[in-house]
């Protein structure tokens, strides 16, 4: 992850001294009345979630340069190495 700038710091010490009655929340007005809200409104049930999986650049070279030789898409290189590694866990 990128280090942040010292102007970046200073912000955000900056931020961190204001009190809430300080913040501008015009442009976000706080909700008071929540009997019209709806619980679940937005679960599905069954619905699977995709992960993002952040590699290191390194590992993500040697997996890519590896996933060409072997013609084939780099996740699905991935999710084999990674079977293979639950298939060993599993067997310890």
């Amino acid at each position: 992850m990128k280090k942040l700038s010292t102007k970046q710091r200073r912000e955000i010490a900056a931020l961190r001294k204001q009190t809430a009655r300080r913040i501008d929340t015009s442009d976000i007005p706080e909700i008071k009345d929540w009997s019209k809200a709806v619980r679940g409104r937005f679960y599905r049930p069954g619905l699977s979630l995709r992960l993002p999986i952040y590699l290191e650049p390194e590992v993500q070279r040697v997996l890519a340069k590896h996933a060409v030789q072997r013609d084939m898409d780099t996740g699905a290189l991935v999710n084999e190495l990674l079977k293979k590694e639950i298939r060993h866990l599993k067997a310890a």
